[in-house]
């Protein structure tokens, strides 16, 4: 790794993302019927299509696009500094936003802003907190009025968070399933059901999770999806869309809590910490919530930017712009 040129290879990566946001315009356009050659290409190659009914971009899941753009682009612009790179981010999250991707990426990009600003203000000054608070609340304010125009936010508030939206009631089906295994079963909660095991967990979760949501008055057996994972077509139905409950379910509570520790422990020792370290540790804790790949780079860029001295501790530039 020390021969990689940094520079080329964060160009070679951003190149790749105006890439796909391009085939994402494309498809936009490919939607409502103007460009119907790209639904065509869409169907015979992408191997998990979303078109014509939903823009993906370049992306085999298009609801994770915020772990594309803030746990890797953002990072990226704070190690290097590159102002194209925050271009990059900022543009793809406003036209993913504008082109109607989704709600959730709304919420990752104020959350994401948020931090973004802790790390490159200098809060000494009473007008850089004025103007971060300023600049958060146009961007929550904005996102919010772009929601509320949202099909799925209305039926939300209409119905309810999780009556109101198909994908939020098997989202919480995904999670419950896998805990209510761990309750009924301490010592698997403890040192997990083995990696590749979550379908058994899922399996032996699945009812206590299906009568705890009816219990509340919620509609499982309306939903196709939670029926579906009942009896799945095939492993790559079997997620939790959370990595947190994916960990802990294939290799137990302990192995997570030493995996953090052992985290904690490599930044210390690489004299890592500083207000730029704890904002992107933040940012990935609140990006894996909802996001089941751990394999996913996001970690490992931090990881490796920390052992390889990328990531400077407090006392750098990081925290004395």
């Amino acid at each position: 790794m020390k021969r990689l040129n940094w520079r080329i290879a964060v160009t070679v990566v951003a190149v790749a993302y105006w890439l796909s946001l391009g085939v994402g315009i494309l498809q936009f356009l490919a939607v409502h019927g103007r460009v119907p050659i790209v639904t065509t290409l869409s169907q015979s190659y992408l191997e998990r299509n979303y078109m014509p009914n939903r823009v993906q971009f370049l992306f085999a899941e298009p609801s994770y696009i915020g772990m594309h753009l803030f746990g890797v682009l953002m990072p990226l612009h704070w190690l290097t500094r590159r102002k194209d790179i925050a271009v990059l981010a900022l543009v793809y999250a406003a036209g993913a936003a504008a082109m109607g991707v989704g709600v959730r990426i709304l919420i990752d990009t104020v959350i994401a802003l948020a931090l973004w600003l802790v790390v490159i203000i200098n809060f000494h000054r009473i007008r850089n907190v004025i103007l971060a608070v300023i600049g958060v609340g146009a961007v929550g304010a904005a996102g919010g009025a772009v929601m509320l125009t949202n099909a799925r936010v209305q039926s939300m508030l209409t119905h309810g968070f999780v009556n109101g939206d198909f994908s939020a009631l098997a989202r919480l089906f995904r999670a419950l399933a896998p805990i209510e295994a761990w309750l009924a079963d301490i010592p698997h909660f403890l040192f997990g059901f083995g990696a590749g095991n979550l379908r058994a967990a899922i399996e032996r979760g699945y009812q206590p999770a299906y009568d705890l949501l009816k219990a509340r008055g919620d509609n499982p057996g309306g939903n196709g999806e939670i029926r579906l994972i009942a009896t799945p077509p095939n492993d790559n139905y079997i997620f939790s869309m959370s990595a947190y409950i994916d960990f802990i379910t294939e290799f137990g509570v302990m192995m997570f809590v030493a995996l953090i520790a052992v985290l904690l422990v490599h930044i210390t020792l690489n004299h890592a910490w500083s207000k730029m370290t704890v904002c992107w540790l933040l940012l990935l804790a609140y990006l894996y919530f909802q996001f089941e790949g751990y394999a996913f780079y996001a970690l490992w860029l931090f990881i490796w930017a920390v052992g390889a001295g990328v990531v400077a501790g407090s006392g750098s530039r990081n925290d004395a712009e």
